[in-house]
């Protein structure tokens, strides 16, 4: 287990349900809703093949459904790649289309965050 990576996009997904949620439901149920995210990403890592294959999207692509989101990841040199989180309600296959597939980078730059993510960062 070498820790979890989330991509660019992935960062940005996280950031976008952080704003939605405290909007909608307030900071305590936010920062309740993002550490149990954070606490399956970790889980994910730790059971890197356990969840459903998504080849049908991408080949290598697995999904994890989390509340009221899907968890996107691939797993590159034994380690999980968190590549997007997208609402249940939308249309996954034109989410990722072919073109935003090959512009994904299958070896998350170091840059990214790891498994010491603050939730504190996105409420």
């Amino acid at each position: 287990m070498s820790g979890y990576r989330l991509t660019p996009g992935a960062a940005k997904d996280l950031d976008a349900i952080a704003d939605f949620s405290l909007a909608r439901w307030g900071e305590r149920q936010t920062e309740k809703y993002l550490t149990d995210m954070i606490r399956r990403f970790e889980w994910l890592d730790a059971h890197p093949t356990a969840e459903r294959a998504r080849d049908e999207i991408g080949e290598g692509y697995r999904s994890y459904r989390h509340g009221s989101h899907l968890i996107f990841y691939i797993v590159v040199n034994g380690a999980v790649a968190i590549i997007g989180i997208a609402h249940g309600s939308m249309d996954i296959l034109e989410r990722w289309s072919e073109a935003t597939r090959k512009l994904l980078p299958l070896n998350p730059p170091r840059t990214t965050h790891s498994r010491s993510l603050p939730v504190r960062q996105y409420v």
